[in-house]
C-alpha cells in the first residue's frame, strides 16, 4: 500500500461490484489487483479488469508469490500489466522483480525508475541483480524440471509425515496450493491432552533451537512447506519433530490467580519506541481475568481485548491505515489501582515500553 500511496495516490479498497462501481470517477489512474488473495476475492479478476477496459483504466495484477508461467494467465485475461518477486518462484535474486504487459505502460514505468531521477531511484536494482533475475528466468522456462522439483518436495513431505505417523494422536494430511506459493504442504496435527504440547510450544521450540526450523502456525497444528528445503534438511526436520512430540511429561495446569485490583477505567498511556514517542488512551472493562473495551490514539479508535492474572495484565488491539495495519500487544505489571506498565511488541516493527496512569475510574462506587 505504501508503494502505491507515496506517489500522492490514494487508495481506495473495494469488496463489492457497487463498491467498484461507485468508486470509479475521473480520477481513477490504475486498478491494483493482489492476485495472490484471488481465492478470496468476491469480484472475479477478469471482471475486474475489463470493468477497467471499459473505463479505459489500466489493471495492474500483483502476482508476488505466484509462478511466472508461459502463457501468462493475467495477461491472457487482459491484464496491463502483472508483477512478480524476483526471489520467490523464479529463485533469483531476493532484491528484484519482475513486470510483464503493455510495452509503452513499462515503459513508463522505465522512465520512473533508476537510472532516470525519478520516483524509482531509491528503489533501483543493481547490475547484479538484473542479471541474476535475467538467468532465473531463463532457468524457469529452460532449465528447471518443474516435475522433478514438485517430485522432490513430496519425498521430503513424505519423509517428515512417516517420521511422526506412529506417534499417538497425530494425524498428517497432505494440501495442495492455491494461486499462490506453489507448492505441496503436509500438515501436522494432534491432541495436546495426550501429547502433552501445544503447537505454540511445539512451534517455539523449533525455531528457539540450532538449527532453526520455521513451519506456520496453525490453530491445530503445523505446517510444513518444502519451498525451500534441500537434500538432508527432511531428516533434520523429521527427527526434532519426533523428539519434541514424543515423551512429554505430563504438565500441572497453571492455577488461574485472581487479579490484585479491578483495572477498569480510562487509562492515559505513553509508549515509547525506538525513536520517539506517542500518548494514546484505554478504556478498560474487566470481568473475572477477562478484559475488553475500546482504544484511541490521534488517528483512530479500536477495540482492545486481554487478560490479567495476579498482577499481570496483557492487551492488544490494531492500528494502521488498510493493509498497512501493525499490533500493539501490551504486556506488563500493574503496580497499583492507579499505574501499571511493561513491553510492548510491535510484531515486525520492533519493540517498546509502556506505562500507564488511570484518569477515570468505570467502578461505581
Amino acid at each position: 500500500d505504501y508503494a502505491m500511496r507515496m506517489t500522492g495516490a490514494q487508495m481506495i479498497e473495494v469488496e463489492t461490484r457497487a463498491d467498484l462501481k461507485a468508486a470509479i470517477n475521473e480520477r481513477t489512474a490504475l486498478f491494483l489487483i493482489t492476485g495472490d488473495l484471488e481465492e478470496r476475492s468476491t469480484i472475479p479478476i477478469p471482471e475486474m479488469i475489463q470493468a477497467g477496459k471499459r473505463y479505459g483504466i489500466p489493471s495492474f495484477v500483483d502476482a508476488a508469490a505466484q509462478r511466472p508461467d508461459v502463457p501468462n494467465r493475467y495477461l491472457e485475461m487482459g491484464a496491463d500489466a502483472v508483477g512478480y518477486s524476483g526471489g520467490k518462484c523464479l529463485r533469483g535474486p531476493q532484491s528484484s522483480g519482475l513486470v510483464l504487459g503493455r510495452k509503452e505502460l513499462l515503459k513508463a514505468a522505465f522512465l520512473n525508475g533508476a537510472p532516470h531521477h525519478a520516483l524509482g531511484r531509491p528503489m533501483k536494482a543493481g547490475k547484479e541483480e538484473v542479471m541474476g533475475l535475467l538467468a532465473a528466468v531463463e532457468a524457469w522456462i529452460l532449465g528447471r524440471d518443474h516435475e522433478a522439483e514438485w517430485d522432490m518436495w513430496e519425498g521430503f513431505l513424505e519423509r517428515i509425515s512417516s517420521a511422526v505417523a506412529d506417534l499417538p494422536s497425530v494425524s498428517t494430511r497432505g494440501e495442495e496450493p492455491g494461486v499462490a506459493n506453489v507448492s505441496p504442504t503436509l500438515v501436522i496435527t494432534w491432541d495436546p491432552k495426550i501429547l502433552h504440547v501445544t503447537p505454540e510450544q511445539v512451534h517455539k521450540e523449533l525455531f528457539e533451537r540450532e538449527p532453526r526450523i520455521a513451519m506456520h502456525l496453525l490453530p491445530e497444528g503445523l505446517r510444513v512447506m518444502p519451498y525451500m528445503m534441500e537434500g538432508g534438511d527432511a531428516e533434520i526436520v523429521a527427527e526434532r519433530l519426533h523428539e519434541l512430540l514424543s515423551d512429554r511429561p505430563p504438565q500441572e495446569p497453571e492455577e488461574e490467580k485472581a487479579p490484585v485490583t479491578d483495572v477498569s477505567g480510562v487509562w492515559h498511556i505513553e509508549a515509547e519506541y525506538v525513536f520517539g514517542q506517542s500518548r494514546h488512551s484505554v478504556t478498560l472493562e474487566q470481568e473475572g481475568t477477562e478484559l475488553t473495551g475500546g482504544y484511541r490514539s490521534q488517528y483512530s479508535r479500536t477495540e482492545v481485548q486481554g487478560s490479567i492474572e495476579g498482577d499481570e495484565i496483557s492487551f492488544l488491539t490494531v492500528l494502521g491505515c488498510q493493509a498497512n495495519k501493525t499490533t500493539y500487544t501490551y504486556t506488563g505489571t500493574v503496580e497499583d489501582a492507579n499505574s501499571m506498565g511493561g513491553q510492548l511488541d510491535l510484531g515486525e516493527f520492533g519493540e517498546g515500553s509502556w506505562s500507564a496512569k488511570r484518569i477515570d475510574s468505570l467502578i461505581a462506587s
